[in-house]
């Protein structure tokens, strides 16, 4: 799920249009079956909590596969069904399939093919530019630490207990309760997080707060050790496989 290898859901749904013959195929599979899988594969594959009851006619509307994670990771509540959108939806998928049914030539479906490589460029550029790939920031340098490491603050009696939603993250002085979401870990959890923080930063405004940036940061504070991971392990933070180092 790489961020400069995403292919746009309209290119997918434009295939599978053209590979349905008929129409209760076309609407089985690219309105009913299409949008199941998309969203079922950021379910599976998403480290973090994603929204549930999400429409699956929305999944469609998304630029690409990690667009529709970073908003299923994000969202808090699930947008309502709305069944105007998505008669707008199906009139589109027509409209696309008489498209195709009259089309003589591809680069007449696709009058933006040319600019492709450019944009793909483009893209590249913007996640370099937002420093999160980096060659500087895996350098060894000297970190300031700005608050205490999780097992640390486990020792001074603070609980850590599993909050909602990633914009849930809250400290309740009263309970001594750090709230944090869970997170599931696993082989690929490294490079879906490094691309949803990049997306996080190529798609957000100056004035907009970059929701995963900041979980990012906190939680490289409060993980410097084994002791670090076992602690939040032990608590129901984290979910990790055997298999990972806590090294």
């Amino acid at each position: 799920m790489m961020l400069e290898n995403q292919i746009p859901i309209f290119v997918l749904k434009v295939i599978l249009i053209a590979e349905c013959s008929h129409m209760a195929h076309r609407i089985g599979i690219v309105v009913d079956f299409f949008p199941q899988i998309l969203l079922g594969f950021c379910e599976y594959f998403s480290p973090l909590k994603t929204v549930e009851n999400y429409p699956p006619y929305k999944a469609l509307k998304h630029a690409h596969l990690l667009d529709s994670l970073y908003h299923l990771v994000t969202l808090r509540h699930s947008p309502e069904w709305n069944p105007e959108e998505e008669e707008e939806e199906l009139r589109s998928i027509e409209e696309l399939y008489e498209k195709l049914r009259s089309a003589t030539r591809v680069p007449a479906m696709f009058p933006m093919h040319l600019q492709t490589a450019r944009i793909g460029d483009h893209m590249i550029d913007l996640v370099k530019e937002s420093g999160t790939f980096s060659a500087a920031a895996e350098e060894d340098l000297p970190k300031e630490r700005l608050f205490p490491r999780a097992s640390e603050l486990n020792k001074a009696g603070v609980k850590f207990s599993v909050a909602d939603h990633i914009i849930a993250i809250r400290f309740d002085p009263y309970t001594v309760t750090f709230y944090l979401p869970f997170i599931r870990l696993n082989i690929s959890s490294e490079v879906i997080i490094r691309n949803l923080v990049a997306y996080d930063v190529m798609i957000k405004s100056e004035k907009e707060p970059l929701i995963l940036n900041r979980y990012v940061d906190l939680m490289i504070g409060l993980i410097d050790t084994a002791d670090d991971v076992k602690v939040l392990k032990g608590q129901g933070i984290i979910s990790k496989p055997e298999s990972i180092s806590e090294e």
